[in-house]
């Protein structure tokens, strides 16, 4: 009976870590786009939030940010007076931003995705 209870215990526990996204899972999500077009990559991540193109190259970025504050925990409140002028500013809560940028290439008239780099702390994937 504990033999079976470990098992299972064994099982959970391996589910749950492989459930877990990291950083290690975007950059290879983000690998399996190395190759396609910048046509294709636009019909599945939509309009990007910048573009920016040099002699050569292309480069896309995509921006997610989410910011909230978690139930139960009061956020703080600071206060800076600007002459006759209070400004109050929340602390507290959290922000996941995560800034993904493709680098593109053009080969005969059509642009494929070369590289890529990200930025934030939001940036992750289920691990292949």
């Amino acid at each position: 009976m504990k033999v079976i209870r470990y098992l299972g215990l064994s099982l959970i526990l391996t589910f749950f870590v492989s459930c877990v996204a990291t950083t290690k899972g975007y950059e290879q999500t983000l690998d399996t786009w190395i190759g396609k077009s910048e046509q294709y990559l636009v019909r599945q991540w939509g309009i990007p939030d910048s573009t920016y193109s040099v002699v050569r190259y292309k480069y896309l970025t995509y921006n997610y940010s989410k910011s909230g504050y978690i139930d139960g925990i009061s956020p703080t409140y600071t206060t800076n007076f600007y002459g006759n002028t209070a400004c109050t500013k929340a602390i507290g809560g959290y922000t996941n931003t995560c800034k993904t940028t493709f680098k593109f290439q053009e080969v005969h008239g059509v642009w494929y995705v070369l590289s890529w780099s990200f930025k934030g702390n939001s940036c992750k994937a289920l691990e292949k």
